[in-house]
Formats: structure tokens, sequence, C-alpha cells
């Protein structure tokens, strides 16, 4: 359904991804990884993308992933580049992202997973104390 201004709405055509995230391998000495997603709507209603990476651990909420330069950049065409100078340091990044697109009025998102080679998982850990908010990481082995 596209667009249409009838009775005091605006109807429009739902958010959809069309290439969605596929899981990636980093097979040792691999030094680059890289996430896709494209959506579309209609034209009154343009897509933005948001990448979020995703938790597991119990209560946890999802982080939204942000540019840091030289190392995880979210591209003008919102696909998603992890960039690691040693192959040891993909354990900060490996679990699962999630892209999400929205118009405003409807959303679609879809998950990938990035994965190394003998690293031990992630494991994150916020709580509340004295009026701050503490987070750990540290990792399963």
């Amino acid at each position: 359904m596209y667009s249409k201004k009838r009775f005091g709405y605006l109807l429009t055509e739902k958010t959809s991804i069309y290439v969605k995230p596929e899981d990636i391998y980093i097979e040792e000495g691999g030094l680059t990884a890289h996430f896709d997603c494209q959506a579309r709507s209609d034209d009154s209603t343009p897509v933005t993308i948001s990448w979020y990476r995703v938790y597991e651990y119990g209560d946890i909420s999802d982080e939204r992933v942000r540019n840091i330069p030289h190392r995880v950049i979210i591209d003008s065409d919102y696909s998603l580049t992890f960039t690691v100078d040693n192959y040891t340091d993909w354990v900060q990044y490996r679990g699962r992202y999630r892209c999400e697109a929205t118009n405003g009025y409807s959303t679609d998102s879809a998950e990938a997973s990035l994965d190394a080679n003998d690293l031990p998982l992630p494991l994150r850990k916020s709580f509340g104390c004295c009026g701050l908010n503490l987070t750990y990481y540290g990792f399963y082995v």
C-alpha cells in the first residue's frame, strides 16, 4: 500500500528489510568483518537504519552501536564494518547484532552473529550503587 492522505491518516508502505545481515565467522588472522542491511518503504517516508548489539544475558538491554574511528564504522549506506589490529581483539566484538529499520510508522529488524575461533565469550553486567551506574566487562571461558 502506497502513501495516500485519506481521512486525516497517512497510509504508507510497510518498512521491510530486503538485504539482511548474514552470520560472520572470523578465521584466525582475519582483521575485518562487514554486515549489510538494506530496507525500503515508500518515498514519502524515508527509512533509517540503526545497529544494536544484542545481549542474551538476562535483563541487560541491547546496546546501540556507535562509530569508533578506525574500529567500528556505520557507513552512509547503513552497513556496519569492524576492523581490529590483532585477531584476539575480536573478543570484544563477537556476539549478535541487530539492524533495525524504521520509517517512523513501521519497523523491521534482522539479526546476525559475529564469531571468531577459540576466543572467550564476552560478559557485560550493569549494576547501580551509591548513585553510580557501573558496567563490568569480563569473559566467559
